[in-house]
């Protein structure tokens, strides 16, 4: 009995679609691994560093059950604030005086380095009555 090609049909469909699929989901992966490594600084300018230069430690934030831990903290000029975020929900925060939000995955992280001294709010621009802090800069 001779074969008209459609016993493949089954297979080649699936693998056509893998082989579309794997790139879209590797470009979107690498993407996400980017953002999670975004620095800002107070002065609106975003550099992407695994360690801001002159940053270094200095508090570090936890967000998890719609709260920042600590929510009031003070920080050295220069030092970073490294938001932590271990819940299972995406948050965007916000600090005044910034043009731009640190985008903020489940299980990412994000720095903020302060440049200048004052004492600066900050918020979760997808939960903002819910999560608000300061940070103090002697």
């Amino acid at each position: 009995m001779a074969s008209d090609g459609r016993n493949w049909l089954p297979i080649i469909i699936p693998v056509a679609l893998i082989v579309i699929a794997l790139p879209i989901v590797v470009v979107i992966a690498l993407r996400t691994q980017d953002d999670d490594n975004e620095t800002v600084t107070n002065g609106g300018q975003p550099t992407v560093a695994a360690s801001p230069a002159g940053g270094g430690e200095g508090v570090v934030v936890t967000v998890s059950n719609f709260q920042f831990t600590p929510d009031e903290m003070s920080v050295e000029r220069t030092k970073a604030v490294t938001f932590r975020n271990t819940s299972q929900s995406e948050h965007r925060i916000q600090v005044e005086g910034d043009d731009r939000e640190l985008p903020l995955a489940a299980g990412a992280t994000a720095r903020w380095i302060a440049s200048e001294s004052g004492e600066f709010e900050f918020h979760c621009t997808i939960h903002p009555n819910q999560m608000q802090g300061t940070i103090a800069v002697p």
